[in-house]
């Protein structure tokens, strides 16, 4: 037995669908959502990156100043090299110099070698060793460490 073929009327479709209109409508409305979006996600992971960048630099720049005050305290003499060093005590001696290729690094040599990387500036480092006091420039910054007991030697 054949079943009577019901006729659609008209303006009324056979099942709920989406027209092509109103997908494009929503692919428009969501490509403008995301060109506000994304922007606003890369500068909140941005400002995430650089905080923590920041941070650690801060701490290795507290590290590299503890320490040479510490070695600014114990030395009996300072001395600026030609090379642009810095050379405390007489034995053992401690050096504390700056290399730089990609990175600023400042480096200390002891008995054993500890590098600091701090960040880069427009500057070149520089060390200042003066009666009372070794100063260290780095960044548009100034370290300044007292060495009352340190003698200062051309």
């Amino acid at each position: 037995m054949t079943r009577p073929r019901r006729h659609r009327r008209p303006g009324r479709p056979g099942r709920p669908a989406f027209t092509l209109i109103e997908v494009c409508v929503t692919l428009s409305l969501m490509g403008v959502f995301a060109l506000f979006v994304v922007p606003l996600w890369n500068a909140t992971w941005r400002v995430h990156k650089d905080a923590a960048a920041a941070e650690a630099s801060f701490f290795r720049a507290g590290a590299a100043e503890a320490q040479l005050r510490a070695d600014a305290w114990a030395a009996g003499t300072a001395k600026v090299a030609a090379d642009g060093s810095l050379q405390l005590g007489s034995e053992p001696v401690v050096r504390w110099s700056v290399e730089a290729d990609e990175e600023l690094r400042l480096v200390r040599t002891a008995e054993d070698r500890r590098a600091f990387v701090l960040p880069l500036g427009e500057e070149p480092p520089a060390f200042d060793a003066r009666p009372g006091s070794i100063t260290l420039a780095v960044a548009s910054r100034r370290l300044v460490c007292p060495a009352p007991r340190t003698e200062v030697k051309p």
